[in-house]
């Protein structure tokens, strides 16, 4: 009985061990692999976003002072900086052509679009529209506002706004920072600078011992020798400041 139960065991072992056998387990293995390959083919690859990849084609660009619409453009890589004038609305009346200051890639260049100067803006280019003020002007269309002390431009303005309704801008001009008020509008525009003198600049008078303080210029500058300080707004304007730096 033992050597007819150790037959059937061999038997047994024989039947799980033939070539036959072994071929369909390769098989079912092969089929197995073939299944997982296809399953990782078939999952979805991660792909570069459509922001990363039009961020390759486009570049930032800051615009901001005498420009009607003030933002961070996104701009075509290889853009111009007339294209990004253009995309932000052009420039302002009281703004000028021949001097736009343009800070990028760590250099400074001003450009002059009147002359045909028109720079590519690089990725976080910073472009500035300059405002049509002192330069300018020529010098019987400026007024010098003497004082006893000089006023903040912030509180300054407090002091102008509720007797000028307009739109009150800070602005740059070599350097120097200017209070600029736009009133008006179309053929009625009219754009009033405010400049605090630098210090190093200011002259005293040996009588009232009062010094220059501020220098206000207006856009659109009026004929050569007209008397435009004696328009009434210019005149309210010029009070307006004088008794706020004799305060």
């Amino acid at each position: 009985m033992a050597n007819c139960a150790a037959s059937k065991e061999r038997g047994r072992q024989a039947r799980f061990t033939t070539p036959a056998n072994l071929t369909m387990n390769k098989k079912c293995f092969c089929i197995f692999a073939l299944l997982a390959f296809l399953a990782i083919a078939q999952e979805p690859k991660s792909t570069p976003s459509r922001a990363g990849e039009n961020k390759v084609h486009t570049i930032d660009v800051h615009i901001s002072g005498e420009i009607n619409k003030p933002q961070t453009l996104i701009l075509p890589k290889g853009s111009l900086l007339q294209d990004a004038i253009k995309a932000a609305g052009g420039i302002t009346p009281g703004g000028t052509h021949a001097r736009i200051h343009v800070i990028q890639n760590k250099s400074y260049l001003s450009a002059n679009l009147q002359k045909g100067n028109n720079p590519a803006l690089l990725h976080e280019a910073y472009v500035m529209i300059d405002s049509i003020i002192l330069s300018e002007w020529p010098p019987d269309q400026r007024v010098s506002v003497s004082g006893t002390k000089p006023i903040p431009y912030e509180k300054l303005k407090k002091k102008l706004e509720p007797e000028l309704k307009g739109e009150w801008v800070m602005n740059l001009w070599k350097g120097h920072r200017t209070l600029d008020l736009r009133m008006g509008a179309g053929k009625q525009y009219r754009n009033f600078s405010i400049l605090l003198i630098p210090p190093e600049q200011r002259t005293i008078d040996p009588e009232t011992q009062k010094q220059t303080i501020y220098t206000i210029s207006v856009h659109p500058r009026q004929p050569r020798g007209t008397e435009w300080e004696k328009d009434k707004l210019t005149q309210t304007i010029i009070k307006l400041v004088e008794t706020a730096c004799n305060d």
